[in-house]
């Protein structure tokens, strides 16, 4: 990803409607700078540089259905999306799978407005 892509989504941990999506960069990194409580309530999530087949981009904490390769078969699978190492992974259960080794990825929602997503 170069770094004109790089894109990211702001979650407000304390507001009735969760994500702040359009906003001017500049002006908010100022705000950041000067109200340092904004640290404690903002939460980024970074977007993984995939689209799903739908053409929706994939942030963490999303949660996403796909289908991952397990024991030298695709199968259908669902899980979140957290950027761990410096990458995207998938964490479903207990296991975690690369997100640039899955396919057929379609976006479900986000852990924070749909938990329910990720409950079998």
């Amino acid at each position: 990803m170069k770094l004109k892509d790089f894109d990211f989504r702001i979650l407000d941990k304390e507001k009735e409607r969760n994500y702040i999506y359009h906003f001017d960069p500049k002006k908010f990194m100022e705000k950041m700078l000067i109200d340092t409580s904004l640290y404690e309530t903002l939460e980024l999530e970074l977007w993984s540089g995939v689209c799903d087949k739908r053409g929706f981009r994939i942030y963490e904490g999303d949660v996403i259905e796909c289908e991952a390769k397990i024991a030298g078969l695709y199968k259908k699978v669902r899980g979140s999306i957290i950027f761990k190492d410096r990458c995207f992974y998938v964490l479903v259960n207990k296991d975690i799978y690369k997100l640039n080794t899955l396919l057929n990825i379609k976006l479900l929602g986000n852990i924070h407005e749909k938990k329910e997503l990720l409950k079998d």
